[in-house]
């Protein structure tokens, strides 16, 4: 009797033994080892490319799963755990699961996304820029007009993303902004 340590992959390995000239075979399945380390994958089933620097906008969304692997790199499977955002991105609130969609409503942020199974076990993506995104809706601030005096100040229609980021580059030169008012009344920019 010898003993044999085997540190390769998962799956059904076909081990071949010859003694003299005595030949045997046997079918092992192998199954994947304990929880060694947790990867933060693009992918769910431990699909898909490791969390790298990522770069994203106002209204877009980042899905991310912890994917579970032995000491031999086998795949286990989607972890549960805990996840949370480090700088200066938004704040993931009670998210206890394997996947995390992140949706930023914040922009000009940036910082990595952590994720732990409280057992010992963690990773964090690369660093994840949040930038403005595209027009969403208008906001509209008006000063208050007093009945009988004539109107003394500035309203102002102001282009936000999903997040109510001022978007600073907005633009639509010869293209109408139309806003329509209680009275019926329209505004027209050119």
């Amino acid at each position: 009797s010898q003993k044999v340590k085997y540190t390769g992959n998962s799956g059904n390995i076909e081990f071949k033994i010859s003694f003299n000239e005595s030949i045997g075979s046997s079918i092992i399945k192998i199954e994947p080892g304990d929880l060694n380390k947790v990867i933060i994958k693009e992918a769910s089933d431990g699909m898909g490319e490791e969390a790298k620097e990522h770069l994203m906008k106002v209204g877009e969304s980042y899905n991310l799963y912890a994917a579970g692997y032995d000491i031999s790199n086998n795949y286990i499977g989607d972890i549960n755990g805990e996840w949370s955002s480090q700088g200066s991105l938004d704040s993931i609130l009670d998210q206890l699961s394997s996947q995390l969609v992140f949706t930023p409503l914040l922009a000009e942020t940036s910082g990595v996304i952590y994720f732990t199974d409280n057992n010992g076990h963690s990773d964090s993506t690369e660093n994840i820029i949040v930038k403005r995104g595209d027009l969403h809706h208008f906001n509209l601030t008006f000063e208050e007009q007093v009945n009988g005096i004539a109107f003394q100040g500035t309203n102002q229609i102001i282009a936000v993303d999903a997040g109510d980021n001022i978007i600073t580059d907005f633009n639509q030169t010869g293209e109408n902004v139309i806003l329509d008012v209680d009275n019926n009344a329209t505004l027209i920019n050119n």
